[in-house]
């Protein structure tokens, strides 16, 4: 995958891993300016790889499709400061627009990367023409979920790391960890191996515990009202960690402070794009029709081959098999 220099208000300039797909070509050198552009923001552990069955799918790939790895994550090259969070993460976002010359952008984050969508849409409202969040964090992190991220936190820097990836992978799936989940695990574990030895566990824990509680005064009814796009809701309701309560009460404050939000539900895992691919790629069109009916008129291109096929099929992998 290419990188591109990006500038930080953090750090100096840094090298961000990403990769285009446009209609014709999964690894373009840049966006079709005559399409609307989606960014994708992967969820704590896995990267872009993350994103394999909505790269794959023709619907979707009627858009620019641009993925993203954040720092600390898949091949993007960049220091973790102390105050690393999800605005610092929104900023990179945008500025990592700036570079691409990509103005606005529709935003699909799952998880830790819904609440950077959502910080780009406060902080930055005129890049965002819509955020899709799939499995939401709650308002505020729940004392037992963080409580887990520190226990996987501990037992990567003790050394167990099987230990550490069963955890993730309870989180992250439900501990069903066939098919696709599998190969996603395989394919991120030797970067994680690599990047985060026993020299640099606090990056590691600024990375994957300490910002799902950093920057939380936001997510207030006075936050969300610079929102300007709509937003969709995607709760996955075999979620380990999160309950449909508290997405709920996350869509209430939200209204109340007048964003045009709504809330749908998926019988999935925490990673739901993953096991029910077909689900979410559905609901994720159907809502960008709402936002934008001109959509509905592009092209469908005949067949749309990912990215990351070849990554994902070298650790094993067999397309289509998505084991749920």
């Amino acid at each position: 995958m290419p990188t591109i220099k990006v500038k930080s208000s953090l750090l100096a300039s840094f090298e961000v891993n990403y990769n285009i797909a446009t209609p014709t070509n999964a690894s373009a050198k840049s966006i079709d300016n005559s399409l609307p552009t989606i960014l994708f923001l992967h969820p704590v552990y896995i990267s872009s790889p993350v994103f394999h069955n909505q790269l794959n799918d023709p619907i979707l790939r009627k858009f620019n499709c641009v993925t993203v790895d954040s720092r600390g994550h898949g091949g993007t090259n960049a220091k973790i400061s102390k105050n690393y969070g999800p605005a610092q993460a929104a900023e990179d976002a945008v500025k990592f627009m700036d570079a691409l010359k990509i103005p606005s952008a529709h935003v699909f984050g799952i998880s830790m990367g819904s609440i950077t969508a959502m910080h780009m849409a406060m902080s930055f409202p005129d890049r965002c023409l819509s955020v899709y969040m799939l499995s939401p964090l709650s308002i505020q992190e729940p004392e037992d979920v963080f409580a887990g991220r520190q226990e996987i936190a501990e037992c990567w820097g003790e050394g167990a790391h099987q230990d550490a990836v069963y955890g993730a992978a309870q989180l992250a799936f439900s501990n069903d960890v066939e098919g696709l989940a599998n190969a996603l695990v395989q394919n991120a574990l030797p970067g994680l191996l690599q990047r985060y030895t026993a020299k640099n566990q606090n990056e590691y824990r600024i990375a994957t515990v300490d910002f799902f509680q950093a920057d939380r005064e936001m997510y207030s009814k006075s936050g969300f009202s610079r929102v300007k796009c709509p937003v969709k809701l995607m709760f996955c309701s075999e979620d380990v960690a999160y309950t449909l309560e508290q997405a709920t009460d996350l869509l209430e404050l939200m209204q109340d402070a007048g964003v045009e939000a709504s809330l749908e539900q998926v019988p999935t895992c925490h990673f739901g794009n993953v096991k029910r691919p077909a689900e979410v790629n559905r609901s994720f069109e159907r809502f960008l029709r709402e936002v934008d009916p001109s959509t509905a008129g592009l092209l469908v291109p005949v067949e749309a081959i990912s990215p990351f096929e070849v990554a994902l099929k070298a650790v094993g992998y067999v397309d289509g098999d998505y084991s749920d």
